[in-house]
């Protein structure tokens, strides 16, 4: 989900939805250049 308050100029976000994708992309104990990229692959 996606709020906009364009008279704030404000713009809250909320998490983006993938398919069989883990929430701790990213935050693994050992990080890599591009997490997203070798989860995908």
């Amino acid at each position: 989900m996606v709020f906009s308050d364009p008279a704030s100029r404000l713009l809250f976000t909320g998490d983006h939805v993938l398919p069989t994708i883990t929430p701790s992309i990213g935050f693994e104990p050992v990080a890599t250049d591009n997490p997203l990229g070798d989860f995908l692959e």
